[in-house]
């Protein structure tokens, strides 16, 4: 079964589930309602691995640490499908996790998945998560299928009633949405083209070229050369960059090219666009997206963002740092982050992103704007970088403007602002901050 190969590499081999996932897929001869199904169970799985131990635990006498990992897989992809899932009958759920243990694992473990799961199917309503009210770490590390140290850290970081609030949200699948290429197409050409091919498709308030692509008809692919797929809250950035006809621009950790492109198609084309990376076969996909958009003014540069370039020094007129990082704004698209990342990483994030600030505010020229953005939900690696930035870089903090409608749920600060996860506005968590040099 492809969901339980795709959940086992995750967890036995820290793979990432957006790139596994796909590759049995293209590898099967599944239908496609088939293949939609093998998806949502492997990412709900994967997404709620938490509570489903959690279920495993409260059920089972035996500790999960001795049970075979082919085990305990099949009972997190069959729990899944019992508690969260109405598409496959709880009966005929069982009746296939009985027969992979007999043939993947062994036959004597048949007896306790079958007991265990029909165990859980009698007993949905009696799981005694914990209360919110009484114990709010606990609920969010086992109800909503948290890692503890990361539910720890942001009911420290921003209040329990927040974190509770992030938790849901990030239960539920990510949207996907795509960016028009405004250099050779309009919204209502591509919104056209998608509708005459069976997609769904809504428009977003935030942004002209968003569009939202619903339901099972949000395989579009990677994109043609007339949209690209690319989520709105990264679009954003580019878009608080600001950038404009005929001015140079530096996009410091570019790979793959989303935003390159988009700053690219924000100034008409006209222009000259930096594209470095340090990583070679990534920036070789930039330069395939950038052709295949049409985006002739990025030049590609293979280069480590923290390591300054003397002939590069106060050259542009806006920097884009959008800086490795914890990804914890998210877990919806990449819900394998929850348990392979350590809360032990974030220290060495946040002084790579702070060598990047550095580096990349040498680039800028006075008076010119450098953007830091991230896609995590982190203190570390957002809000302490900016403040060092303002005190150490000779950098001002700028006020972040939305033009046009705000996203429904954001926080901000001195030049900076975190957009919060909302699926009316197809938004994950992000943050985007904005100063002006010298």
């Amino acid at each position: 079964m492809i969901a339980l190969d795709a959940v086992t590499r995750v967890r036995e081999k820290g793979a990432y589930l957006h790139v596994v996932l796909p590759q049995l897929l293209e590898a099967s001869d599944l239908s496609p309602e088939d293949r939609a199904l093998a998806t949502e169970i492997s990412y709900g799985t994967v997404r709620r691995r938490g509570s489903l131990d959690f279920v495993i635990s409260f059920l089972s006498k035996n500790p999960q640490k001795k049970l075979p990992v082919g085990v305990r897989d099949i009972l997190d992809i069959t729990l899944y499908q019992i508690l969260y899932l109405d598409r496959v009958p709880a009966y005929a759920a069982i009746d296939q996790a009985v027969e992979m243990v007999r043939k993947t694992v062994s036959p004597g473990f048949t007896g306790f998945v079958n007991a265990i799961c029909r165990s859980a199917d009698r007993s949905k309503a009696g799981i005694p998560w914990p209360s919110f009210e009484s114990d709010p770490l606990m609920h969010l590390t086992h109800r909503h299928s948290l890692p503890q140290w990361l539910s720890k850290m942001w009911i420290e970081e921003r209040g329990a009633a927040e974190a509770h609030m992030l938790a849901e949200a990030y239960q539920n699948p990510s949207p996907t949405s795509i960016r028009v290429n405004t250099i050779v197409a309009s919204r209502p050409e591509v919104e056209k083209e998608l509708t005459e091919g069976g997609a769904v498709v809504k428009h977003t308030r935030l942004l002209d070229e968003a569009l939202v692509v619903e339901g099972s008809s949000a395989s579009v692919g990677e994109g043609t050369e007339r949209y690209t797929r690319q989520s709105v809250a990264s679009m954003l950035a580019s878009v608080m960059l600001e950038p404009h006809e005929g001015e140079t621009v530096l996009d410091l950790c570019a790979a793959p090219g989303g935003k390159s492109t988009h700053i690219a198609a924000l100034m008409n084309n006209a222009g000259r666009i930096v594209a470095m990376d340090k990583n070679e076969k990534r920036l070789a996909r930039l330069t395939d997206r950038a052709e295949r958009l049409g985006a002739s003014i990025i030049e590609p540069l293979v280069a480590d963002g923290t390591i300054f370039q003397e002939d590069l020094a106060a050259s542009f007129d806006r920097v884009l740092i959008d800086a490795p990082c914890s990804g914890l704004g998210t877990l919806s698209s990449r819900p394998d982050i929850r348990w392979n990342r350590k809360e032990s990483e974030l220290d060495a994030l946040a002084a790579l992103q702070r060598r990047l600030l550095e580096t990349g505010s040498k680039y800028v020229k006075p008076g010119g704007t450098l953007v830091y953005s991230t896609c995590t939900l982190s203190r570390q690696e957002n809000q302490d970088n900016v403040e060092w930035a303002a005190e150490n870089l000779g950098l001002h903090e700028c006020d972040i403007e939305f033009h046009g409608h705000k996203p429904l749920h954001f926080r901000k600060g001195d030049g900076w602002v975190e957009l919060l996860p909302d699926a009316d506005d197809a938004i994950q968590g992000f943050f985007i901050s904005k100063f002006r040099k010298g």
